[in-house]
C-alpha cells in the first residue's frame, strides 16, 4: 500500500486533511476493494503516543482501490515524523495490512 497526500506540506491543528492509500500489492496490481467492510490507519505521534483513525473507501475512484483517513483537530497536535500502518477487514473476515508510512507534521510557526 502507498499513501498519497494532496498537498505537499501538513501543518499543526490542520483539519479536513485526506490520508489517502492507494491499495496495491507486491507487484502494483490494484486490490479489488467490492467486499471492503471497515479498516483504519495504526498512528504512531511523535513521542510514541498511538491511535487509530478510521479509514472510508472512496467511493468515485474508477479503481475502487482508495481509502483514506480524514483528521481532525486532535489528530495532529504535535510537530514531528508520524508513522501510519493501515489495516483493511473484509467481509468474509480476510484482512491485510500496509507497510508502515511516515508522514511528517510541521509547527504552524517557527
Amino acid at each position: 500500500m502507498s499513501v498519497r497526500r494532496e498537498q505537499d506540506k501538513v501543518y499543526v491543528g490542520s483539519v479536513g486533511f485526506e490520508i489517502r492509500f492507494d491499495l496495491v500489492d507486491a507487484d502494483y496490481t490494484a486490490l479489488d476493494l467490492s467486499t471492503f467492510s471497515y479498516g483504519w490507519v495504526e498512528v504512531t505521534k511523535p513521542g510514541g503516543t498511538t491511535t487509530t483513525w478510521a479509514l472510508t473507501k472512496d467511493e468515485s475512484t474508477t479503481t475502487g482501490r482508495v481509502v483514506y483517513a480524514t483528521t481532525t483537530s486532535a489528530d495532529f497536535n504535535v510537530a514531528g515524523w508520524y508513522q501510519l500502518i493501515p489495516y483493511i477487514v473484509f467481509s468474509d473476515g480476510d484482512q491485510i495490512y500496509g507497510t508502515e508510512q511516515r508522514l511528517k507534521v510541521s509547527a504552524l510557526f517557527g
